[in-house]
């Protein structure tokens, strides 16, 4: 197998573990929270727009709000439904495959001047973003307990 596959792979099943949490929550929960930093909409949008700008080839060619029109820290009411956020969900994860499957090994290792501060190589760049695409799946995660929900299958 090839690093890059495994790398893939991975990352498949955190879009499948996001999947799963955008799933559990409700209607109601989505747009609403007790405070800005914990309305699920919020999370979600801000850890897929960065997942998706980290992963383009070409950061100046990335707007957040090209999408939908809005980002991640516009009003919570306004933000993108589930539905629509799945779409965006699978957009990314599918680009995100292509993206990680066309990577040779010399690729990983070559040297980061998209986004030095993520790391020195390609390869710490997509941990980078893994890593923090991870920390808000945990919010979410948190915000579903906080309710009541029950937690998603670890993949």
């Amino acid at each position: 197998m090839r690093l890059s596959d495994g790398l893939a792979a991975q990352v498949e099943r955190q879009w499948t573990m996001f999947r799963m949490i955008v799933g559990c929550i409700t209607y109601t929960q989505w747009h609403a929270g007790e405070h800005g930093g914990l309305v699920p909409a919020r999370i979600a949008l801000h850890a897929l727009q960065w997942a998706d700008y980290y992963i383009q080839a070409d950061p100046n060619s990335f707007n957040p709000k090209e999408r939908f029109g809005l980002d991640a820290n516009d009003d919570p009411a306004s933000l993108p439904d589930r539905a629509a956020f799945r779409a965006y969900l699978d957009d990314v994860a599918a680009r995100t495959d292509v993206h990680l499957r066309s990577l040779e090994e010399t690729d990983l290792f070559a040297e980061e001047s998209l986004f030095p501060w993520t790391g020195t190589t390609t390869l710490e760049r997509i941990l980078y973003t893994f890593r923090h695409t991870t920390y808000h799946l945990g919010e979410l995660s948190y915000v579903l307990r906080h309710h009541g929900a029950s937690t998603t299958e670890w993949r």
